[in-house]
Formats: C-alpha cells, sequence, structure tokens
C-alpha cells in the first residue's frame, strides 16, 4: 500500500510539473556570440584565442535542441579544446607551441600574422526542462551535449574526439536572490597521446535582478575534477550582466579568470539571443 500511495503522488508530481508547460510555445531563437581569452607566458608575451560562434536553438515545449557551429582561431597552438572546455598547455592535440611561426602549406584555414583560423568542433545541445514555476526564477533541468570532431586541422584545437556530457541545474530564488547549481558528469574520448578521465563538473552561482528583472548580474565559481594525470583541475571565477533589450532579445557579458593553470588567465565573451 505505502508503494501505491508513492507512486500516486509521484504520478501527481510529474503531472502538475508538466502541467505547468501547457502554455509554452514552440519556436526558434538565435545566439550569437564572441569569445576571447588570453595567457602570459614566461617571456611577457601572450598566448590568445577567438571564438565567434552561432547558436541555432528550436524549442518545443519543455525541450530545447541547439547545435552551435564555432568559427575559432589560436595562437601558438596554445589550447585545446576539451568538452567544452578551452585548456591551455595540455599537449593533448599533439601540439607545442611554435613561437608564432606560421606553417607553409594552408589547406582548410586562413592564417593572419601568428593567429590560425577555422573551423571548430560543432556542439549539439538539448535542454529538458522537468519543473518550472512560471511566476518566479525556479526550474530544474536536465542538460546534455554531444562534442563533434569537425574542427580545421590547422587550427590544431581539437582532440579529434567525440566527447559529451550531461548535467542537472538547479535554479532558485532565495529571498531577494537568484542562485544556480549545476552538477555534471562529462565523457571524454581518449587521444593518442593521453588516456583521459571522465571528469564531474559543478558549478555555483548567486546573483540579483535589478530594474524589475531588466538587468541581472552573477558571480559564478566553476570547476572540474582530475581530466588526466599530472595536470591540474580547471576551475575559473566569473561574473557576468545579462540586459533585457526587448521582451524577445538580451545580450549578455561574461569576464572570468581562471584559477588553476589549466584555464586561460583572462575570458572575456557577449552573447546577443533573440527569439524568432
Amino acid at each position: 500500500m505505502k508503494t501505491l500511495y508513492l507512486l500516486r503522488r509521484f504520478l501527481m508530481v510529474v503531472s502538475l510539473s508538466f502541467g505547468s508547460f501547457a502554455a509554452a510555445q514552440s519556436g526558434f531563437q538565435f545566439n550569437s556570440g564572441f569569445k576571447y581569452a588570453a595567457s602570459q607566458n614566461s617571456d611577457n608575451t601572450y598566448n590568445h584565442f577567438f571564438d565567434l560562434s552561432n547558436v541555432f536553438i528550436y524549442n518545443y515545449e519543455r525541450i530545447d535542441l541547439s547545435i552551435e557551429i564555432p568559427v575559432v582561431s589560436q595562437s601558438n597552438n596554445a589550447y585545446t579544446q576539451v568538452g567544452k572546455l578551452i585548456l591551455k598547455d595540455s599537449r593533448l592535440n599533439d601540439s607545442a607551441p611554435n613561437n608564432g611561426h606560421i606553417q607553409s602549406s594552408i589547406t582548410d584555414g586562413v592564417a593572419i600574422d601568428n593567429l590560425k583560423i577555422g573551423l571548430g568542433d560543432i556542439i549539439i545541445q538539448s535542454n529538458i526542462n522537468l519543473f518550472n514555476d512560471n511566476f518566479s526564477y525556479n526550474s530544474i533541468n536536465i542538460n546534455t551535449f554531444i562534442k563533434l570532431p569537425t574542427a580545421s586541422d590547422f587550427v590544431n584545437i581539437s582532440t579529434n574526439q567525440v566527447d559529451g556530457g550531461i548535467s542537472l541545474e538547479i535554479k532558485k530564488q532565495i529571498f531577494n536572490f537568484l542562485t544556480q547549481s549545476v552538477i555534471g558528469y562529462v565523457i571524454l574520448g581518449n587521444t593518442d597521446l593521453q588516456e583521459l578521465f571522465n571528469p564531474i563538473n559543478y558549478s555555483v552561482a548567486i546573483g540579483k535582478s535589478l530594474n524589475n528583472g531588466k538587468y541581472k548580474i552573477f558571480l559564478k565559481f566553476e570547476g572540474y575534477s582530475k581530466i588526466y594525470n599530472n595536470y591540474p583541475s580547471p576551475n575559473e571565477l566569473s561574473v557576468s550582466l545579462n540586459y533585457s533589450l526587448t521582451k524577445k532579445s538580451s545580450i549578455e557579458i561574461n569576464a572570468a579568470t581562471g584559477l588553476s593553470s589549466a584555464v586561460p588567465d583572462f575570458i572575456l565573451s557577449t552573447n546577443f539571443n533573440i527569439n524568432i
């Protein structure tokens, strides 16, 4: 009897949660983002990374599906993409800094000074909203991603492996503050050079809504467990500002700093989002 009672309670909660999506609308979103990262070398020179991404999002009731198509550029072969992370000096892409010298043969990218430009790894993501309080910030989401090894060999940013991950995201308003917690698991494809661990990723953020929600500001810490031996665990601290331009569009500015030597020293990014 107790089992039957619990089952009924569970089904009631599920039906109420799904019922909150009855008024949800389907549609498309477009997100355009730019990211710049830099790391200082011992001789006071810098390694640079640029990412210009276009993200196409389709929303159907409580599910979002998206595809991210990036154009990336880096100098001195200093960076590698693992999952959705940009790591520095990992050597997972079988490269070493080339001190700014350009390769003599260019087949699928463009060289400008000591920068290499080309297609990055495409990322396919999904977001499933398990619970959403339509009258507040509170929600529970399941997020997944798959990274495809589509990057130009010339840019030398990819491990040429398929990576993926899943995470649980909880958003909760506590008094006048907005909080966000994420815990996830990432599956990394092993490279020829290194057997990788599948890390746990986690983040906590606290923020504030201003001017009736037109502005939102957040402070966020994000970290990963160890990716492979003799390499520091990646973690970073960031601050972001989101501004609602209209009811259907917004812009976000984010600044971050690496708290370990695995992450670029400085990261600046902007994102523009519009509902179509």
